[in-house]
């Protein structure tokens, strides 16, 4: 299965009218080499991973692993009971959708996919495209699936700067879920954080549940971004192209 992998790296911070965090990612230094690390959040976006609420979804249960030649069987049938007890903690992907988790706090990847002003209320509203994440990313790229669980609107408060929040980015909303409108969820951000440059990877067993669930990429076709993320196919052409967007 494709996956859309987005830098999302270290921040700029943006200090302007917004009433909320929107952070911007640049590269982070040292993180060119190949390699996986656990997600790790921006130091003032730290405390809003902390308040969140929702159940983390079981993205991987089709995968066994097999046991280490290096365990011995009492350590083998430890882990195992161990993963068994975790499974009961998440959620399966298959029974996982956004407006179950009314009234949680979460912290939501998805696509921008339209922007507007609400000047009556004084708020921004975004239509995200849902994406997957099952907790890791590259060294220096951060990793989503290109499938997700569907639709949910983001309202931002005051007139967001499309410059901040472009239409088509890739970005992680912090926030409380309520019911909203069009039995499509609303996030009431508290913190943003907006990624730069994207390419495609892959995962097969998301791709498998997600086809299963129907609730893969909605209506949006191919799910992936074309205008303001460029699509890439390795590390060497997105530097590549970095290069050649400087000399544009």
């Amino acid at each position: 299965m494709l996956t859309l992998s987005l830098l999302f790296f270290a921040s700029i911070p943006v200090r302007s009218e917004e009433a909320i965090p929107i952070r911007q990612s640049t590269t982070i230094q040292g993180g060119k080499g190949l390699g996986t690390r656990v997600y790790t959040p921006l130091e003032d976006e730290a405390p809003f991973c902390k308040k969140i609420t929702e159940k983390q979804i079981d993205l991987w249960a089709d995968v066994k692993m097999p046991k280490p030649s290096s365990s011995s069987e009492e350590e083998w049938k430890k882990m195992e009971k161990e993963n068994i007890e975790r499974e009961k903690t998440l959620i399966p992907v298959e029974d996982y959708e956004l407006k179950q988790q009314i009234g949680e706090y979460v912290g939501w990847f998805g696509i921008v996919r339209k922007t507007e002003y609400d000047a009556t209320k004084d708020q921004t509203n975004l239509l995200m495209e849902h994406k997957y994440f099952d907790g890791a990313n590259d060294l220096d790229l951060q990793v989503v699936s290109i499938y997700g669980a569907g639709d949910f609107h983001v309202v931002i408060p005051g007139q967001v700067r499309e410059s901040l929040v472009p239409p088509l980015s890739l970005i992680c909303a912090y926030g409380k879920v309520s019911k909203g409108r069009d039995d499509v969820p609303t996030l009431t951000a508290e913190y943003i954080r907006v990624g730069i440059g994207a390419f495609l990877r892959s995962w097969t067993t998301v791709k498998t549940r997600a086809i299963r669930t129907g609730r893969s990429s909605g209506r949006w076709p191919g799910g992936r971004p074309t205008v303001h993320n460029r699509l890439l196919t390795s590390m060497k052409n997105a530097s590549a192209s970095d290069k050649a967007d400087k000399r544009r």
